[in-house]
C-alpha cells in the first residue's frame, strides 16, 4: 500500500492554483525552451491569459468537486503497474506529496490575444497627436494579453511603431504616403517589386526621399505589407492594393457609388506603373449594397462603428443599412466573433435567416 503524505495545515502567506496542461503546453514546459507567463489585462471584458513565446491561451475556470492528487511521474507510473510499497525506496515513496479537494482548476484554450492601441498617439507624417498615454513598445507588450510573437504580428498590422522611444501608431494617410513612396522608388530604380528586396537598401532610398520617414516607420510598413525574413522583404501584392482600395472607399465619405465609378477611383489611387489586379472581393467587410434593386451600387461601412458586445445589436445595425445581403459579403462582418470551431451559419441561423436566390445565397432579417 502507498502512504500519502498530506499537508493538513496550509501556509497563510500563499495559495495554489492548478492549470491543466494540454500536450503542446506540457511539451513546451518540459523542453524548457522559452518563457511562460500569465497576463491579466486591465479591461474587464478580457480573461487572464497564459502565454508561451508564440501562443496565447485563455484561462477558463472549470468548477468541479474532484479530489486532486499531487505526485511525481515515477510514483504514478509504478502505481499504474500495481507495484506494492515494499518495492519502492523510501525516497520514491515519499514523492507522493499530497491530496486535496479543489473547487476548480484552470483550462487553457488557444485564443488570438489582444492589443489595445486606442489611447496611443498617432503620427501623421508631421507631428504626433496629443495623448495622455506615454509608454514604450516593451511596456505595451507587457500589458497586452498576447504572446510575444503574436504581439508583433498584430502590432504591425495595427500600424504600431515607435517615435522618440514612445509607442505610437501611424495614420492611414501617412501609411499610404510611405507605400506610394516605396513603390514609386522601386519602379524608378528599375527594381522588380515582386522579388525579394533588401530592407536596408529600401530604408536608405526612402530616407533620402523623405527625412520624416524614420527606419521605425518604414519597418512598420514593410512588416504590415510584406514577409520579413531577417534583412530580406517580400511584398504582399494582395494586401497593398487592398489597402489603397480601403483608403479610396473611406474617402467616399459613405457616398453611394456604382461599382465601376469606385473601381476607377481605386485604380487611379495606385502609384503609376504599379500593375496589380483589383477586385471588390478584397474589400469585403467594409462596404454594403444599400439598394436591393440596384445591386451594382456600394457604400462604405466602418466595421468599427457597429455594435461589438451585443451580437444581436450588430445584426440589427447591419440590417439597418441593407435589408438583404449577399452571404459572402455579410460573413466578414461577423466572422471574428465566431466561437472556436463554429461556422458562420451558427450565428446567422440564431440572429437572422438565409435563403437561396438563383445561384446566390442571401442573408436577411427573420
Amino acid at each position: 500500500m502507498y502512504n500519502i503524505y498530506a499537508q493538513t495545515k496550509f501556509s497563510s502567506d500563499c495559495s495554489y492554483k492548478f492549470i491543466q496542461l494540454a500536450p503542446d503546453l506540457l511539451e513546451y514546459v518540459e523542453s524548457g525552451g522559452g518563457e511562460l507567463s500569465i497576463k491579466v489585462p486591465d479591461e474587464k471584458k478580457h480573461y487572464a491569459v497564459l502565454c508561451t513565446e508564440n501562443k496565447t491561451y485563455q484561462l477558463i475556470q472549470m468548477n468541479h468537486t474532484n479530489t486532486v492528487l499531487l505526485s511525481n511521474d515515477t510514483s504514478v507510473n509504478k502505481m499504474g503497474q500495481n507495484v506494492s510499497s515494499n518495492q519502492l525506496s523510501g525516497e520514491e515513496e515519499a514523492k507522493i506529496v499530497s491530496f486535496a479537494s479543489l473547487s476548480y482548476e484552470y483550462e487553457p484554450r488557444v485564443t488570438s490575444g489582444h492589443i489595445n492601441v486606442e489611447n496611443l498617439p498617432v503620427f501623421d507624417g508631421q507631428k504626433l497627436s496629443s495623448s495622455s498615454t506615454n509608454v514604450t513598445v516593451d511596456q505595451i507588450l507587457d500589458l497586452s494579453p498576447i504572446s510575444k510573437t503574436e504581439f508583433f504580428v498584430e502590432w504591425y498590422d495595427l500600424c504600431g511603431t515607435e517615435y522618440k522611444n514612445q509607442a505610437a501608431t501611424l495614420s492611414g494617410s501617412f501609411v499610404t504616403e510611405i507605400l506610394s513612396t516605396l513603390l514609386t522608388i522601386l519602379i524608378a530604380e528599375g527594381v522588380d517589386y515582386r522579388q525579394e528586396l533588401e530592407a536596408a537598401q529600401i530604408i536608405e532610398w526612402m530616407q533620402a526621399q523623405n527625412a520624416n520617414m524614420t527606419s521605425a516607420f518604414i519597418e512598420t510598413v514593410l512588416h504590415k505589407f510584406g514577409i520579413c525574413n531577417k534583412d530580406i522583404v517580400t511584398l504582399d501584392h494582395k494586401k497593398i492594393p487592398a489597402w489603397f482600395g480601403l483608403q479610396a472607399l473611406i474617402d467616399t465619405h459613405s457616398r453611394i457609388l456604382t461599382e465601376n465609378d469606385f473601381l476607377l477611383s481605386w485604380k487611379s489611387s495606385l502609384p503609376a506603373f504599379y500593375n496589380v489586379p483589383i477586385d471588390l472581393k478584397q474589400l469585403r467587410g467594409n462596404f454594403c449594397r444599400p439598394s436591393a434593386q440596384e445591386k451594382n451600387k456600394i457604400q462604405h461601412i466602418n466595421p468599427n462603428s457597429l455594435s461589438v458586445g451585443d451580437l444581436s445589436a450588430r445584426f440589427k445595425d447591419l440590417f439597418s443599412v441593407s435589408k438583404e445581403w449577399d452571404y459572402d459579403e455579410f460573413v466578414p462582418f461577423i466572422d471574428k466573433y465566431l466561437p472556436v470551431g463554429k461556422k458562420p451559419e451558427s450565428l446567422i441561423l440564431k440572429y437572422a435567416r438565409k435563403r437561396r436566390m438563383g445561384k446566390k445565397i442571401v442573408v436577411c432579417q427573420r
